[in-house]
């Protein structure tokens, strides 16, 4: 059922092209329990975001009522993105007099927390118009299900939703978001506030400050330990973290030595990572043996 909210709220995203901060979950809106059209199928309860500005990922997270074990091995989410100057389309059942520029899709049975598989990707209006839900990106798109929390969790780079050429220095764009849920084959309720707006902001840093701000990170690709050397006269900085494939800071010791930084990464699962030095800015690294 549609939710109408009569509350005002602009959410704000800075995204930055160094520094920031893990993912802080921000409400979008709730939604009342049982008013879906099904009762055998997801009942959405409140639909969130957050952008990590480390991983310079956005991510989209549904808590729903319950989640019985055949609903955890096969169901649907759509999330609708409207952003102004695009082209636009029509795709919500009944409600199509809403209009929208991006469906992400994701239609998939499999096991959680992340072995899943189906229709999954990022369309704009050319996708939508010849039926192909995956036009931009497919497998673009982390799905994790938490069936404690009994949350749905979509993650996926911020380029696939709003490119570089969209975003400059000191520019902003408004979104509209909403979303569905059901099983991979039918929706069952939607849920969204046509009166909240989310709005990107990406702040960019000079490549010279970039450069004077360099954090060396090696080796690269890592097996045990991995070595963080900060610039020199900043050996101040205790900010340092390390975030998983997944958007997750991890928890390991850390030994410091001046400006050297060694962490221990043998017990980690192999993937591509993001070491983070507070403002001193981010780096990939690859964990591989």
């Amino acid at each position: 059922m549609m939710v109408f909210t009569r509350l005002t709220a602009v959410f704000i995203l800075m995204l930055a092209a160094l520094g920031g901060q893990a993912q802080t979950w921000q409400t979008i809106t709730t939604d009342a329990v049982g008013d879906g059209a099904s009762n055998t199928t997801l009942d959405a309860t409140l639909f969130e975001h957050a952008y990590d500005s480390i991983v310079d990922s956005v991510y989209f997270r549904l808590t729903v009522n319950e989640m019985p074990e055949n609903q955890q091995q096969n169901f649907g989410v759509h999330v609708m993105i409207r952003m102004a100057g695009k082209p636009e389309f029509t795709f919500w059942g009944n409600e199509n007099n809403l209009r929208w520029t991006k469906l992400i899709t994701v239609r998939v049975s499999g096991t959680p927390p992340s072995n899943y598989a189906g229709t999954i990707g990022i369309s704009d209006i050319i996708g939508i118009n010849n039926s192909d839900y995956q036009n931009l990106s497919s497998n673009k798109i982390n799905i994790t299900v938490d069936t404690t929390a009994k949350t749905i969790t979509l993650s996926m780079k911020r380029v696939e939703l709003v490119t570089d050429v969209e975003m400059w220095a000191g520019s902003s764009m408004n979104m509209k978001v909403a979303a569905a849920v059901g099983s991979s084959s039918s929706w069952n309720d939607d849920i969204f506030d046509t009166t909240k707006t989310i709005t990107l902001r990406k702040v960019l840093v000079s490549v010279a400050e970039q450069t004077k701000n360099a954090v060396n990170v090696y080796p690269n690709p890592a097996a045990t330990d991995l070595i963080i050397e900060l610039p020199e006269g900043r050996e101040e900085i205790t900010a340092i973290t390390l975030i998983n494939p997944i958007g997750q800071q991890v928890t390991i010791p850390v030994v410091r030595e001046g400006n050297i930084a060694r962490l221990n990464v043998a017990g980690l699962p192999e993937g591509v990572y993001t070491v983070s030095a507070g403002e001193m800015g981010y780096k990939r690294v690859v964990i591989a043996r």
